[in-house]
């Protein structure tokens, strides 16, 4: 009688959770502590960051009552009002909070951050066994090359953009699309509707993506359902109306496309293996382009290229490889750098401003391509025998991890950055009693107030459920000759009007507020009542 054994197969579920497990600790190496995940380590206690922003906007939103449009915030640059999505909140993710309630943690992007990291490891596992060459080899080193990819920590203070995951099921729909020969509707649609309603970068990567497979099923003849690529866009057609609404007030656009570039030298350099000195960017903005790849991971890649049969070429189609050409081509922008070296400039074309304007980090559109590149590794490796398989397996990860040190120890030590505590809320709640709207002055863009004295103001507001007049909002438009209007028609015994010191003294507030107001300092502002 022969015994029945039992064996896990990496394109089942169980191999689903072992990548998950990896991601986790991969996760608990650079952001230690339970505290971190549950929001209440020293790292969410800024008053000046963009954190900040994400937390005094959720928090406002939560204290909203229900309706339409769903994302709406009043109280924040009331009485216009704005989206959850322009504090940069995480809409899909502060709308399932808000149906929780007080089920959920008052702060919860911890839990995110978590959560990005786990997604991450599942969509990996998704991805490869979508491109039909999936072993687990190839599965250990595609998750370790996914979690540990740089670029994915770096934006630990930019949280909805650490939705890496989307990318990669991008990646993943696009492998099942051109091996079945099919266009997965549903697939698409679910994902489009996600990245949307998390970050507008990531649904122009996930679209791009798209577009590759679309043009890559042409190529294979398979022509008769490219129209399904359409209804991708029906749910979100459908939600927009019912969570945005038709607008809130004025949009603008903001310059930055060159600035906020890509360095050519960014994928080479930022490893503890090979050091670069000297190495300087070309403009500030292009730490928003930080997207080393890791010397473990460039190294496979070279070996890849040089090994010319070893190209997935069944996976990775011609349409894919313009993509990621298209995408770096981008996030190099119109002023091309290479370190502080300024090789080139051309005008962009003004069919294209309305990109540009919108899309205007472009270094961040190097992020698919870094994936790309992962999957190119994993699937190659996926075809060599098991012993050689293995062997290139343990040096390209071993490589990358003695590499990424620095990676690790800037993600802790950021994780663990002192709290920044700037203004007294206790003290303020008390100044504040019986008050219902903060009038600030100068809004936001009016004046010399920065995101450090607006930021805590906001945040304040939201802790006391209170409206407040500006904020540090995205596509903002203020406008900065409503003061004295506004002062004329506040109920004075219900408002508040605080006044930036980088813009006024304490006798020009005087002037400014209503006849009847008594003004004091309080913390780095003035206080008018």
């Amino acid at each position: 009688m022969h015994r029945k054994t039992w064996r896990m197969n990496p394109d089942g579920w169980g191999a689903a959770f072992i990548s998950i497990a990896l991601a986790w600790a991969y996760f608990e190496v650079i952001f230690p502590g339970a505290r971190f995940i549950w929001g209440t380590s020293s790292y969410w206690q800024t008053h000046i960051q963009d954190v900040t922003q994400y937390i005094s906007g959720l928090t406002a939103f939560r204290n909203e009552p229900w309706g339409l449009p769903l994302l709406r915030i009043n109280s924040i640059n009331w009485s216009t009002g704005t989206s959850v999505a322009f504090t940069d909140a995480i809409p899909l993710f502060a709308l399932v909070l808000k149906v929780l309630g007080p089920i959920a943690p008052e702060n919860p992007f911890g839990i995110w951050v978590l959560l990005c990291f786990l997604l991450l490891g599942l969509a990996t596992w998704w991805a490869l066994k979508q491109s039909g060459q999936i072993n687990w080899i190839s599965l250990i080193l595609a998750v370790g090359l996914c979690v540990q990819m740089p670029a994915l920590s770096y934006r630990l203070g930019h949280l909805s953009l650490m939705a890496h995951f989307l990318i990669v099921l991008a990646i993943g729909l696009y492998f099942r699309d051109r091996l079945r020969g099919y266009v997965s509707t549903v697939g698409w649609g679910s994902l489009v509707l996600l990245s949307f309603y998390i970050n507008f970068y990531i649904t122009a990567m996930v679209l791009t993506i798209m577009v590759a497979a679309a043009a890559d099923l042409c190529r294979d003849g398979h022509w008769s359902g490219i129209w399904r690529y359409g209804l991708a866009f029906l749910p979100l057609a459908i939600t927009f109306p019912i969570m945005f609404g038709f607008g809130f007030g004025s949009s603008v656009q903001e310059g930055g496309f060159d600035y906020y570039s890509m360095n050519l030298l960014a994928p080479l350099v930022g490893g503890s293996i090979i050091d670069f000195p000297s190495y300087s960017l070309g403009t500030i903005g292009q730490s928003e382009g930080y997207n080393y790849l890791g010397f473990g991971l460039l190294g496979a890649c070279a070996a890849v290229a040089f090994a010319r049969n070893a190209l997935p070429l069944r996976q990775i189609g011609p349409s894919l490889i313009a993509a990621c050409i298209i995408l770096t081509g981008y996030a190099v922008s119109n002023d091309v750098y290479a370190g502080p070296l300024h090789l080139i400039h051309w005008d962009v074309p003004w069919p294209l401003t309305e990109i540009t304007g919108t899309f205007r980090v472009s270094g961040r559109f190097f992020w698919p391509v870094s994936y790309v590149l992962a999957f190119v590794v994993a699937l190659a490796i996926a075809r060599m025998n098991a012993r050689r398989a293995a062997v290139a397996c343990v040096v390209i990860l071993a490589v990358q991890w003695i590499d990424l040190e620095t990676v690790r120890a800037r993600a802790q030590a950021t994780s663990q950055r002192p709290a920044e505590i700037v203004a007294d809320i206790d003290a303020w709640s008390t100044s504040l009693n019986g008050v219902e709207t903060i009038y600030f002055y100068p809004k936001f863009r009016c004046g010399k107030a920065d995101h450090a004295e607006i930021l805590p103001i906001q945040l304040i507001a939201s802790k006391l459920h209170l409206k407040i007049t500006t904020g540090y909002l995205a596509r903002y438009v203020p406008d900065c000759n409503a003061e004295a209007t506004e002062i004329a028609t506040a109920g004075l015994e219900t408002s508040a009007f605080v006044y930036s010191m980088s813009d006024f003294n304490l006798e020009e507030a005087k002037e400014r507020a209503p006849r009847e107001a008594v003004c004091h300092q309080q913390d780095k502002w003035i206080l008018c009542r």
